[in-house]
Protein backbone atom coordinates (compact mmCIF):
# COMPACT_ATOMS: atom_id res chain seq x y z
CA UNK A 1 0.00 0.00 0.00
CA UNK A 2 1.22 3.63 -0.75
CA UNK A 3 0.67 6.22 1.50
CA UNK A 4 0.58 9.52 0.37
CA UNK A 5 2.97 12.75 1.98
CA UNK A 6 1.49 15.37 4.01
CA UNK A 7 2.66 17.93 0.78
CA UNK A 8 1.74 15.43 -1.83
CA UNK A 9 -1.67 15.57 -0.25
CA UNK A 10 -2.13 19.35 -0.06
CA UNK A 11 -0.63 19.39 -3.61
CA UNK A 12 -3.90 17.21 -4.55
CA UNK A 13 -6.42 19.06 -2.50
CA UNK A 14 -4.83 22.88 -4.53
CA UNK A 15 -5.59 20.82 -7.57
CA UNK A 16 -8.90 19.62 -6.75
CA UNK A 17 -9.83 23.12 -5.81
CA UNK A 18 -8.42 24.25 -9.11
CA UNK A 19 -10.98 22.46 -10.92
CA UNK A 20 -13.88 24.35 -9.33
CA UNK A 21 -14.57 27.09 -11.32
CA UNK A 22 -17.43 28.71 -8.99
CA UNK A 23 -17.02 27.91 -5.79
CA UNK A 24 -16.90 30.10 -2.34
CA UNK A 25 -16.22 29.16 0.80
CA UNK A 26 -16.74 30.92 4.54
CA UNK A 27 -13.45 32.15 6.20
CA UNK A 28 -14.33 33.64 9.36
CA UNK A 29 -17.39 35.24 11.02
CA UNK A 30 -16.66 38.71 11.70
CA UNK A 31 -20.40 40.60 12.86
CA UNK A 32 -21.25 40.92 16.39
CA UNK A 33 -22.12 37.53 18.42
CA UNK A 34 -24.88 39.32 20.08
CA UNK A 35 -27.88 41.31 20.33
CA UNK A 36 -27.41 45.02 19.66
CA UNK A 37 -30.86 46.93 20.14
CA UNK A 38 -32.85 43.51 19.21
CA UNK A 39 -30.92 42.44 16.23
CA UNK A 40 -27.35 41.76 14.64
CA UNK A 41 -25.88 42.43 11.71
CA UNK A 42 -23.97 39.45 9.81
CA UNK A 43 -20.53 40.28 8.58
CA UNK A 44 -18.59 36.87 7.07
CA UNK A 45 -15.56 36.96 5.58
CA UNK A 46 -15.13 35.23 2.16
CA UNK A 47 -12.70 33.40 -0.20
CA UNK A 48 -12.92 33.15 -3.89
CA UNK A 49 -11.65 29.60 -4.21
CA UNK A 50 -12.75 29.34 -8.19
CA UNK A 51 -10.96 29.95 -11.18
CA UNK A 52 -13.21 32.31 -12.41
CA UNK A 53 -13.48 36.03 -10.89
CA UNK A 54 -16.30 36.41 -8.80
CA UNK A 55 -18.37 39.33 -9.18
CA UNK A 56 -21.68 37.97 -7.57
CA UNK A 57 -22.35 35.50 -5.20
CA UNK A 58 -26.05 34.38 -2.84
CA UNK A 59 -25.35 34.15 0.35
CA UNK A 60 -28.93 33.06 2.41
CA UNK A 61 -29.40 34.10 5.99
CA UNK A 62 -31.25 31.74 8.41
CA UNK A 63 -32.71 31.76 11.73
CA UNK A 64 -33.37 28.86 14.16
CA UNK A 65 -33.11 26.22 11.07
CA UNK A 66 -35.53 28.66 8.82
CA UNK A 67 -34.45 30.92 6.07
CA UNK A 68 -34.99 34.59 6.87
CA UNK A 69 -33.27 35.98 4.16
CA UNK A 70 -31.59 35.83 0.68
CA UNK A 71 -28.89 37.98 0.06
CA UNK A 72 -27.38 38.85 -4.15
CA UNK A 73 -24.26 39.83 -3.01
CA UNK A 74 -22.78 41.97 -5.60
CA UNK A 75 -19.35 42.82 -5.59
CA UNK A 76 -18.17 46.62 -6.33
CA UNK A 77 -14.54 44.93 -7.21
CA UNK A 78 -14.52 41.49 -8.36
CA UNK A 79 -12.23 39.12 -6.59
CA UNK A 80 -9.50 36.83 -8.21
CA UNK A 81 -9.14 33.73 -7.02
CA UNK A 82 -7.76 33.19 -3.49
CA UNK A 83 -8.75 36.99 -2.85
CA UNK A 84 -10.91 37.56 -0.03
CA UNK A 85 -14.00 40.21 0.83
CA UNK A 86 -16.01 40.86 4.04
CA UNK A 87 -19.62 41.90 3.02
CA UNK A 88 -22.12 42.68 5.33
CA UNK A 89 -25.64 41.22 5.35
CA UNK A 90 -29.47 42.62 5.94
CA UNK A 91 -29.79 42.90 10.00
CA UNK A 92 -31.74 40.09 11.40
CA UNK A 93 -33.70 40.46 14.69
CA UNK A 94 -32.51 38.27 17.51
CA UNK A 95 -32.79 37.24 21.05
CA UNK A 96 -29.95 36.05 22.49
CA UNK A 97 -29.80 31.62 22.58
CA UNK A 98 -30.86 32.32 18.18
CA UNK A 99 -28.41 30.62 16.11
CA UNK A 100 -28.08 32.19 12.67
CA UNK A 101 -26.46 30.45 9.96
CA UNK A 102 -24.98 31.98 6.39
CA UNK A 103 -25.03 29.44 3.51
CA UNK A 104 -23.10 30.69 0.13
CA UNK A 105 -25.43 29.51 -2.66
CA UNK A 106 -24.05 30.76 -5.99
CA UNK A 107 -21.41 32.38 -8.01
CA UNK A 108 -21.89 34.46 -10.71
CA UNK A 109 -25.09 33.07 -11.00
CA UNK A 110 -23.57 30.16 -10.72
CA UNK A 111 -24.24 26.77 -8.04
CA UNK A 112 -21.46 26.84 -5.71
CA UNK A 113 -19.57 23.92 -6.82
CA UNK A 114 -18.11 22.57 -3.62
CA UNK A 115 -19.83 22.35 -0.60
CA UNK A 116 -16.99 22.74 1.81
CA UNK A 117 -17.05 25.53 4.26
CA UNK A 118 -20.41 26.75 2.70
CA UNK A 119 -22.45 27.39 6.38
CA UNK A 120 -21.37 28.85 8.78
CA UNK A 121 -23.33 29.02 11.85
CA UNK A 122 -23.32 31.19 15.47
CA UNK A 123 -25.08 31.22 18.47
CA UNK A 124 -25.91 34.57 19.94
CA UNK A 125 -24.71 35.72 23.56
CA UNK A 126 -26.39 37.68 25.96
CA UNK A 127 -25.84 41.87 25.42
CA UNK A 128 -22.47 42.56 27.39
CA UNK A 129 -23.47 45.57 30.37
CA UNK A 130 -22.71 48.85 28.27
CA UNK A 131 -19.76 50.78 29.92
CA UNK A 132 -19.96 54.10 32.02
CA UNK A 133 -18.23 56.14 29.20
CA UNK A 134 -17.07 55.42 25.39
CA UNK A 135 -13.70 56.02 26.52
CA UNK A 136 -12.43 52.71 27.59
CA UNK A 137 -8.63 51.93 28.90
CA UNK A 138 -7.20 48.58 28.04
CA UNK A 139 -4.16 47.17 30.47
CA UNK A 140 -2.47 44.66 29.24
CA UNK A 141 0.14 41.84 31.10
CA UNK A 142 2.10 40.37 28.32
CA UNK A 143 3.89 36.82 28.78
CA UNK A 144 7.07 35.67 28.15
CA UNK A 145 6.47 36.30 23.97
CA UNK A 146 4.58 39.49 24.15
CA UNK A 147 5.93 39.90 20.30
CA UNK A 148 3.10 37.17 19.62
CA UNK A 149 0.14 39.20 21.31
CA UNK A 150 -2.06 41.63 19.26
CA UNK A 151 -5.86 43.00 20.07
CA UNK A 152 -8.31 44.61 18.22
CA UNK A 153 -12.25 46.47 18.57
CA UNK A 154 -14.55 46.05 15.67
CA UNK A 155 -17.92 47.58 15.07
CA UNK A 156 -20.92 45.98 14.19
CA UNK A 157 -20.06 46.00 10.84
CA UNK A 158 -16.86 44.05 11.22
CA UNK A 159 -14.36 47.35 10.93
CA UNK A 160 -11.50 47.74 13.01
CA UNK A 161 -11.42 51.08 15.22
CA UNK A 162 -8.78 50.70 17.64
CA UNK A 163 -6.19 48.09 17.85
CA UNK A 164 -2.67 47.14 20.02
CA UNK A 165 0.60 44.97 20.28
CA UNK A 166 2.29 43.65 19.46
CA UNK A 167 4.49 43.91 22.34
CA UNK A 168 8.03 44.24 23.20
CA UNK A 169 8.89 43.86 27.11
CA UNK A 170 8.20 40.57 28.12
CA UNK A 171 6.09 39.89 31.59
CA UNK A 172 5.31 44.08 31.55
CA UNK A 173 2.08 46.05 31.35
CA UNK A 174 0.96 48.50 28.93
CA UNK A 175 -2.21 50.49 28.99
CA UNK A 176 -4.06 52.00 26.27
CA UNK A 177 -7.01 54.67 26.35
CA UNK A 178 -9.48 54.31 23.03
CA UNK A 179 -12.57 56.01 22.03
CA UNK A 180 -15.46 54.84 20.66
CA UNK A 181 -18.49 55.89 19.42
CA UNK A 182 -21.36 56.84 21.87
CA UNK A 183 -23.50 53.90 23.12
CA UNK A 184 -22.44 51.53 20.41
CA UNK A 185 -21.78 47.71 19.89
CA UNK A 186 -18.23 46.46 19.40
CA UNK A 187 -15.88 42.94 19.21
CA UNK A 188 -13.35 43.36 21.18
CA UNK A 189 -10.59 40.26 20.09
CA UNK A 190 -7.32 39.30 21.38
CA UNK A 191 -5.13 36.71 19.35
CA UNK A 192 -1.93 35.18 19.74
CA UNK A 193 0.28 33.63 16.78
CA UNK A 194 2.03 31.40 18.93
CA UNK A 195 -0.87 29.81 19.20
CA UNK A 196 -0.33 29.17 23.38
CA UNK A 197 -2.52 31.71 24.73
CA UNK A 198 -0.67 34.61 27.03
CA UNK A 199 0.89 31.61 29.35
CA UNK A 200 4.23 31.58 28.08
CA UNK A 201 6.37 31.17 30.72
CA UNK A 202 7.02 30.10 34.18
CA UNK A 203 5.21 33.77 35.61
CA UNK A 204 1.62 33.50 36.29
CA UNK A 205 -0.19 34.25 32.53
CA UNK A 206 -0.61 37.28 31.24
CA UNK A 207 -4.33 39.09 30.65
CA UNK A 208 -6.24 41.45 28.66
CA UNK A 209 -8.47 43.94 30.28
CA UNK A 210 -10.89 46.58 29.18
CA UNK A 211 -12.60 48.96 31.44
CA UNK A 212 -14.78 52.05 31.46
CA UNK A 213 -14.34 54.74 34.55
CA UNK A 214 -12.56 51.96 36.90
CA UNK A 215 -15.28 49.35 36.01
CA UNK A 216 -13.85 46.45 34.96
CA UNK A 217 -16.09 45.19 31.36
CA UNK A 218 -13.93 42.51 30.00
CA UNK A 219 -11.04 40.14 31.96
CA UNK A 220 -9.59 37.91 29.95
CA UNK A 221 -6.55 35.11 31.19
CA UNK A 222 -3.97 34.46 28.67
CA UNK A 223 -4.38 31.14 30.18
CA UNK A 224 -7.80 30.25 28.83
CA UNK A 225 -7.28 30.92 25.18
CA UNK A 226 -4.80 29.30 22.47
CA UNK A 227 -4.48 31.81 19.56
CA UNK A 228 -8.19 33.65 19.62
CA UNK A 229 -10.45 35.08 22.52
CA UNK A 230 -13.33 37.31 21.81
CA UNK A 231 -15.96 38.82 23.93
CA UNK A 232 -18.88 41.80 23.32
CA UNK A 233 -17.62 45.26 24.58
CA UNK A 234 -20.84 48.10 24.02
CA UNK A 235 -20.09 51.57 24.87
CA UNK A 236 -21.49 54.33 27.10
CA UNK A 237 -22.64 57.66 26.94
CA UNK A 238 -20.43 59.44 29.21
CA UNK A 239 -17.12 60.72 27.31
CA UNK A 240 -14.76 60.80 30.52
CA UNK A 241 -11.85 58.09 30.80
CA UNK A 242 -9.43 57.88 33.26
CA UNK A 243 -6.15 58.37 33.23
CA UNK A 244 -2.93 57.59 36.22
CA UNK A 245 1.30 57.93 36.04
CA UNK A 246 2.25 56.05 33.13
CA UNK A 247 3.29 52.28 34.56
CA UNK A 248 5.10 51.45 31.47
CA UNK A 249 8.05 52.87 28.96
CA UNK A 250 5.90 55.74 26.82
CA UNK A 251 7.82 57.87 27.17
CA UNK A 252 8.39 56.60 30.63
CA UNK A 253 7.41 54.80 34.05
CA UNK A 254 6.23 57.68 36.33
CA UNK A 255 3.99 55.53 38.56
CA UNK A 256 6.30 54.85 41.79
CA UNK A 257 9.51 57.11 40.24
CA UNK A 258 12.23 59.03 41.71
CA UNK A 259 11.84 62.70 40.67
CA UNK A 260 14.37 65.55 41.16
CA UNK A 261 13.14 68.70 41.91
CA UNK A 262 15.72 70.83 41.25
CA UNK A 263 15.00 70.61 37.37
CA UNK A 264 15.61 67.66 34.66
CA UNK A 265 12.50 65.30 35.92
CA UNK A 266 9.06 65.55 34.57
CA UNK A 267 6.15 62.95 35.26
CA UNK A 268 3.76 61.57 32.71
CA UNK A 269 0.08 60.75 32.80
CA UNK A 270 -1.14 58.29 30.41
CA UNK A 271 -2.74 60.10 27.59
CA UNK A 272 -6.72 60.16 26.46
CA UNK A 273 -7.41 60.66 22.98
CA UNK A 274 -9.40 64.54 22.39
CA UNK A 275 -8.33 65.62 26.28
CA UNK A 276 -6.79 69.32 26.29
CA UNK A 277 -5.88 69.68 29.90
CA UNK A 278 -5.00 67.18 32.64
CA UNK A 279 -5.04 67.77 36.50
CA UNK A 280 -2.31 66.51 38.88
CA UNK A 281 -3.39 65.90 42.89
CA UNK A 282 0.04 65.65 45.15
CA UNK A 283 -1.38 64.70 48.71
CA UNK A 284 0.72 63.56 51.92
CA UNK A 285 -0.94 63.34 54.94
CA UNK A 286 -1.93 66.97 55.25
CA UNK A 287 -0.48 68.30 52.24
CA UNK A 288 -2.83 69.24 48.99
CA UNK A 289 -1.57 70.27 46.08
CA UNK A 290 -3.32 70.28 42.49
CA UNK A 291 -1.50 71.77 39.57
CA UNK A 292 -3.15 71.68 35.18
CA UNK A 293 -0.94 71.40 32.34
CA UNK A 294 -2.22 71.20 28.51
CA UNK A 295 -0.51 68.30 27.71
CA UNK A 296 0.07 64.74 29.53
CA UNK A 297 4.02 66.26 30.75
CA UNK A 298 4.49 67.83 34.13
CA UNK A 299 8.02 69.31 35.03
CA UNK A 300 9.21 68.70 38.82
CA UNK A 301 10.69 72.32 39.85
CA UNK A 302 9.95 74.27 42.82
CA UNK A 303 7.06 75.78 42.81
CA UNK A 304 6.33 78.92 44.42
CA UNK A 305 3.17 77.75 46.05
CA UNK A 306 2.86 74.38 47.91
CA UNK A 307 6.24 73.36 46.51
CA UNK A 308 6.70 70.00 47.35
CA UNK A 309 9.94 68.58 49.93
CA UNK A 310 12.67 66.70 49.09
CA UNK A 311 13.06 63.33 50.81
CA UNK A 312 9.54 62.82 50.48
CA UNK A 313 6.79 60.07 49.21
CA UNK A 314 3.88 62.01 47.54
CA UNK A 315 0.97 60.27 46.32
CA UNK A 316 -0.33 61.29 43.04
CA UNK A 317 -3.90 61.00 40.97
CA UNK A 318 -4.58 62.39 37.72
CA UNK A 319 -7.66 63.56 35.68
CA UNK A 320 -8.57 64.92 32.56
CA UNK A 321 -10.75 67.69 30.68
CA UNK A 322 -12.12 67.85 27.35
CA UNK A 323 -12.64 71.53 27.72
CA UNK A 324 -9.66 73.20 28.99
CA UNK A 325 -11.02 72.56 32.93
CA UNK A 326 -14.57 73.69 32.42
CA UNK A 327 -15.32 70.25 33.39
CA UNK A 328 -13.18 67.40 34.57
CA UNK A 329 -13.28 63.56 34.57
CA UNK A 330 -13.09 61.42 37.85
CA UNK A 331 -9.50 60.75 39.48
CA UNK A 332 -8.05 57.74 38.34
CA UNK A 333 -5.89 54.98 40.75
CA UNK A 334 -3.23 56.75 42.91
CA UNK A 335 0.35 56.43 42.21
CA UNK A 336 3.60 57.70 44.52
CA UNK A 337 6.40 59.49 43.64
CA UNK A 338 10.00 59.48 45.86
CA UNK A 339 11.19 63.47 45.68
CA UNK A 340 15.08 64.17 45.41
CA UNK A 341 17.18 67.15 45.69
CA UNK A 342 19.24 68.67 42.83
CA UNK A 343 18.94 67.97 38.89
CA UNK A 344 18.78 64.93 37.29
CA UNK A 345 21.42 64.91 35.41
CA UNK A 346 24.93 64.65 36.87
CA UNK A 347 27.34 68.01 36.82
CA UNK A 348 29.40 66.83 34.13
CA UNK A 349 31.40 70.61 33.28
CA UNK A 350 33.00 71.11 36.31
CA UNK A 351 35.20 70.07 39.39
CA UNK A 352 37.41 67.28 39.84
CA UNK A 353 36.46 63.36 38.61
CA UNK A 354 35.75 63.20 42.50
CA UNK A 355 33.34 66.06 42.47
CA UNK A 356 31.18 65.24 39.11
CA UNK A 357 30.37 61.68 40.78
CA UNK A 358 28.92 63.01 43.82
CA UNK A 359 25.05 62.57 43.45
CA UNK A 360 23.65 66.48 43.69
CA UNK A 361 21.43 66.70 47.16
CA UNK A 362 21.12 70.87 46.65
CA UNK A 363 18.25 72.24 45.12
CA UNK A 364 18.31 75.88 43.50
CA UNK A 365 15.32 77.72 42.13
CA UNK A 366 13.97 78.98 40.49
CA UNK A 367 15.45 77.07 38.22
CA UNK A 368 16.17 79.06 35.50
CA UNK A 369 17.02 82.37 37.53
CA UNK A 370 17.57 85.60 35.92
CA UNK A 371 21.49 86.22 36.81
CA UNK A 372 20.23 88.23 40.10
CA UNK A 373 19.98 85.86 42.47
CA UNK A 374 18.44 82.35 43.84
CA UNK A 375 17.54 80.80 46.89
CA UNK A 376 18.96 77.36 47.81
CA UNK A 377 17.22 74.23 50.27
CA UNK A 378 19.01 71.25 51.38
CA UNK A 379 18.92 69.10 54.75
CA UNK A 380 22.08 69.48 57.08
CA UNK A 381 23.17 66.33 58.03
CA UNK A 382 23.30 66.17 61.70
CA UNK A 383 26.53 67.35 63.18
CA UNK A 384 27.27 69.90 61.03
CA UNK A 385 26.20 73.02 62.17
CA UNK A 386 28.02 76.37 61.70
CA UNK A 387 29.29 78.22 58.90
CA UNK A 388 28.81 76.92 55.25
CA UNK A 389 30.81 78.35 52.44
CA UNK A 390 28.94 78.27 48.71
CA UNK A 391 30.77 78.68 45.10
CA UNK A 392 29.52 79.56 42.52
CA UNK A 393 31.69 78.25 39.00
CA UNK A 394 31.42 78.98 35.80
CA UNK A 395 32.06 76.95 32.48
CA UNK A 396 35.75 77.64 32.66
CA UNK A 397 35.99 76.69 35.42
CA UNK A 398 36.70 80.25 37.37
CA UNK A 399 35.02 81.06 40.56
CA UNK A 400 32.54 83.83 40.38
CA UNK A 401 31.19 84.59 43.46
CA UNK A 402 31.18 83.43 46.81
CA UNK A 403 29.18 83.72 49.95
CA UNK A 404 29.23 82.70 53.28
CA UNK A 405 26.04 81.70 55.98
CA UNK A 406 25.64 80.06 58.84
CA UNK A 407 24.32 76.27 59.30
CA UNK A 408 21.30 74.71 61.80
CA UNK A 409 20.71 71.48 61.42
CA UNK A 410 17.99 70.53 59.61
CA UNK A 411 16.34 71.83 56.62
CA UNK A 412 18.21 74.87 55.46
CA UNK A 413 16.98 77.86 53.37
CA UNK A 414 19.25 80.60 52.11
CA UNK A 415 18.76 83.25 49.75
CA UNK A 416 21.22 84.22 47.24
CA UNK A 417 21.72 88.01 45.85
CA UNK A 418 24.51 89.49 43.52
CA UNK A 419 25.74 92.72 43.13
CA UNK A 420 26.54 92.28 39.49
CA UNK A 421 23.79 89.52 37.92
CA UNK A 422 25.63 86.50 36.64
CA UNK A 423 25.58 86.61 32.81
CA UNK A 424 23.58 84.02 30.87
CA UNK A 425 25.26 80.28 30.73
CA UNK A 426 25.60 77.28 32.96
CA UNK A 427 27.09 77.32 36.61
CA UNK A 428 28.34 75.16 39.60
CA UNK A 429 26.81 76.01 42.76
CA UNK A 430 28.80 74.59 45.27
CA UNK A 431 28.52 74.36 49.19
CA UNK A 432 30.85 73.47 51.79
CA UNK A 433 28.91 72.30 55.21
CA UNK A 434 31.81 72.00 57.27
CA UNK A 435 33.84 69.45 54.68
CA UNK A 436 30.61 67.55 53.55
CA UNK A 437 30.27 68.97 50.29
CA UNK A 438 26.83 69.72 47.95
CA UNK A 439 26.75 70.61 44.26
CA UNK A 440 23.53 71.58 42.31
CA UNK A 441 23.52 73.29 38.33
CA UNK A 442 22.27 76.59 37.91
CA UNK A 443 21.24 78.21 34.51
CA UNK A 444 20.67 81.74 34.20
CA UNK A 445 19.06 82.94 31.20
Amino acid sequence: MRYLTASTAALLALFASAQTIYDARSDDYRGLKYACDGSVTPVLRIQNVGSATMSTCVVETWKNGVVDNTFNWILGVPAATGEFRQPSFPPIPVVPGDEIELRIISVNTNPDEDALDNIHSEIIEAEPTPGASFTMNVEVKTDDNPGETTWSVRNDLGAVVAQGGPYSEPNGTEQATIGLSSSDCYTFEVLDSGGDGMSAGVRSPGYVSVSSLGNALIEIDGGDFTDRADEGLRSGTDACALTQLTTSGAPEISCGADVWIGGGSSIYATPVPTANRYQWRFTRGAYVRTIAKPTNALPITQWATLPLKAGRTYNVEVRCSYDNGATWCPFGPVCTIRTRSGVQQNVRSFGSAEEVAVQNELLLYPVPSDGSGFHLLFDAVEGTEGQALLSVIDMAGREVATAGFTVAEGEVRHEVEFTNALTTGMYLVRVNVNGAMLHSRLVVR
